[in-house]
C-alpha cells in the first residue's frame, strides 16, 4: 500500500529543484577543475615533461656511450693492426739476420772445407812422394838383395 501511495504524487514532475541540482553540479565541476583538475594536469604534464626530458638524456647518453664503444674497439683494431705489423716487421728482420747467418756460415764451412780439402791433397801428395821415395829404396834394397851385390846410383 504504501507504494501505491506514491504512485499517485508526482515524483518525476519538473519544479525548480532540478534546476538547483543542475546549477549546483555545473559550479562544482568548474570548482572541481579549478581545484584538482588543473593542478593534477599540470602535474601530469610536468611529470611528461621530466619523463621526456629524462627519456631523451638516456638516449643521448646511450648513444655516447655507443660512439664511445664504437671508438674504443676501432682504436684496439688499430692497435692490434699495428703490434701485428711491428711484429712482422720484426720477424722479417729476424728472418733476414738468420739467412745473413746461415749464409756466413755456409760460406764458412765451405771455406773449412776447401782448407780441408787442400790440406788432405797436400797430405796425399806428400804421401805419394814419400811412398814413391821409400818404395824406390826398397826396390833398391830387393833388387840388392836378390842380386847380392850393392846397385849403383
Amino acid at each position: 500500500m504504501f507504494c501505491l501511495a506514491f504512485a499517485d504524487s508526482s515524483l518525476l514532475a519538473p519544479d525548480l529543484s532540478i534546476l538547483f541540482t543542475v546549477a549546483i553540479f555545473i559550479a562544482l565541476v568548474f570548482v572541481l577543475d579549478r581545484i584538482i583538475l588543473t593542478p593534477v594536469g599540470q602535474v601530469l604534464d610536468e611529470r611528461e615533461k621530466r619523463t621526456s626530458g629524462t627519456i631523451a638524456d638516456a638516449k643521448k647518453v646511450l648513444q655516447d656511450y655507443e660512439q664511445r664503444l664504437a671508438d674504443y674497439q676501432r682504436r684496439i683494431r688499430e692497435a692490434k693492426a699495428e703490434n701485428y705489423k711491428m711484429l712482422e716487421e720484426r720477424r722479417t728482420v729476424a728472418l733476414a739476420e738468420r739467412a745473413k747467418k746461415l749464409e756466413a756460415a755456409r760460406e764458412e764451412a765451405a771455406r773449412e772445407i776447401e782448407a780441408g780439402r787442400k790440406e788432405i791433397e797436400a797430405a796425399v801428395r806428400q804421401a805419394r812422394e814419400s811412398l814413391e821415395d821409400d818404395a824406390a829404396a826398397m826396390a833398391k834394397s830387393i833388387a840388392a838383395s836378390v842380386l847380392r851385390r850393392p846397385l849403383g846410383g
